[in-house]
């Protein structure tokens, strides 16, 4: 019998130290299981788990997730070339999920360098871990460069006070500004 409490106590002890009590930092944020899973289902591999070229990019900047579902712009540079198209996964879309293409700016090259340099690679996965979302709207970004792969998330709150909530909307801002539907 002093076994069996000795077992116990030691198992306790073991199941609420902090080294137990810890969780692993998230690889990608929470809300990127969904967008990845429709790129999945529409035959696009999943960025987070597909290497590149060495010189090739790809941007995924998903949006929404909230009641009226989501948006995935893809933007990629593929031999030199920029290229774009967007995944509406909305409940506006009319035959369930479409892809259309999309027009990229004349400047990408530029445009991505200076992404970069406003800190979008940087980006943490989740600001805030803690916040908690019933419904809203909600960025994703996904960049992949060759073999490199970073992933981040953030509400659309324009008042937040957190730095990398209000770097992700100067972000979003930029790569939406640098494609369009075509005409």
């Amino acid at each position: 019998m002093i076994l069996k409490h000795l077992f116990l106590a030691l198992l306790l002890g073991w199941l609420v130290s902090p080294a137990a009590a810890q969780t692993p930092e998230p690889e990608y944020p929470f809300m990127l299981r969904f967008a990845e899973r429709t790129a999945v289902e529409e035959g696009f591999p999943a960025l987070r788990t597909t290497d590149l070229p060495e010189d090739d990019i790809e941007i995924r900047l998903w949006s929404g997730f909230g009641l009226a579902g989501k948006w995935g712009e893809f933007i990629q540079r593929r031999d030199g070339v920029w290229d774009a198209l967007q995944i509406d996964a909305s409940v506006l879309s009319e035959n369930g999920v479409s892809v259309v293409d999309r027009q990229v700016a004349d400047d990408w090259d530029e445009r991505f360098d200076a992404l970069v340099e406003m800190g979008m690679l940087e980006l943490p996965a989740d600001p805030d871990p803690d916040r908690l979302f019933l419904d809203g709207f909600h960025y994703v970004l996904e960049v992949r460069i060759g073999s490199f792969y970073t992933a981040a998330g953030a509400p659309r709150w324009e008042d937040s006070e957190l730095e990398a909530d209000r770097l992700m909307l100067e972000v979003v801002r930029k790569i939406m500004d640098g494609i369009s539907y075509p005409e």
